[in-house]
C-alpha cells in the first residue's frame, strides 16, 4: 500500500515537472530492492539434510555415486559430499554398496 502511494506521488511529481526523472528513479529503486531480495533468497546455505532431501527428489531411484552427488552441488567440496553421504547412511536414509571410490548409494 505504501509503495502504491509512493508510486502515484512519483508519477504526479514527474507529471507536474514535465520530466520523468523522478518516476524513473522511483522505479529503479523498486527494481534494485527486488534484486536485493532475490539475491538474499538465493544465498541461503543448505545444510546436509537439505542437500540430501533435494538430491533425493532429483535422483528418485537407482544407485548413484559421490561424484553424481557433487555434480548437483558444485559449491561443496568432495569432503563435504562424503560427510553428507555418511550422515545419510548412518541415519538410514540410504543404503550403500562397494568401498572407497567404488561406493554406490541408493535411497531407501
Amino acid at each position: 500500500m505504501e509503495r502504491q502511494e509512493n508510486y502515484y506521488e512519483a508519477l504526479r511529481k514527474s507529471d507536474n515537472s514535465g520530466k520523468s526523472t523522478l518516476f524513473i528513479e522511483f522505479m529503479l529503486e523498486i527494481i534494485h530492492e527486488s534484486f536485493e531480495e532475490l539475491l538474499n533468497i538465493q544465498n541461503v546455505s543448505l545444510k546436509n539434510i537439505d542437500r540430501i532431501n533435494l538430491f533425493k527428489s532429483i535422483i528418485k531411484e537407482g544407485y548413484f555415486s559421490r561424484k553424481d552427488y557433487l555434480k548437483n552441488f558444485r559449491e561443496i567440496s568432495s569432503a563435504t559430499a562424503s560427510r553428507d553421504l555418511k550422515f545419510a547412511f548412518e541415519n538410514g536414509m540410504v543404503e550403500k554398496i562397494g568401498d572407497k571410490n567404488a561406493t554406490r548409494y541408493k535411497f531407501k
